[in-house]
């Protein structure tokens, strides 16, 4: 085998669903795999993936409306998972609540201060609200 189609066949990969030569790239990843990629194609799998969905969209909710009990063990057998998550997801986005803060007292016309946005949030909505229905007499 020659350099080039050794350097090629490291860069392009042939899908095993649909056919066509893609680059590397464009596969999953898979450890299991001696390359380290998947054998589909990401086109075929999002594919595949979205059928699945559509074919069975309810199952999800009737799986998890019948073992409620599930969701419970696994927090209790997680403690402080959520609390975790969400300090990472903070610490990566640091900017996230005081922009919403001045999103919201930009919406008002508020600017005292970020402990007065939400009443002043709430009263507005209630009044926007009040004004949109209508009186029967």
């Amino acid at each position: 085998m020659a350099q080039s189609e050794t350097i090629s066949t490291l860069l392009y990969r042939k899908c095993g669903k649909c056919g066509s030569l893609r680059q590397i790239a464009e596969f999953h990843r898979d450890r299991t795999k001696p390359t380290g990629r998947g054998t589909t194609c990401r086109h075929c799998k999002n594919e595949y993936a979205r059928s699945w969905r559509l074919a069975n969209g309810g199952y999800w909710q009737e799986w998890s409306e019948t073992h409620p009990e599930y969701f419970l063990r696994w927090q209790l057998r997680h403690p402080g998972y959520r609390a975790r998550v969400s300090r990472r997801w903070e610490a990566a986005h640091p900017n996230y609540r005081v922009n919403r803060y001045r999103k919201i007292q930009d919406e008002i016309g508020h600017h005292s201060g970020i402990q007065d946005v939400y009443p002043a949030y709430r009263m507005l909505k209630a009044l926007q609200e009040a004004e949109t229905v209508e009186i029967k007499v």
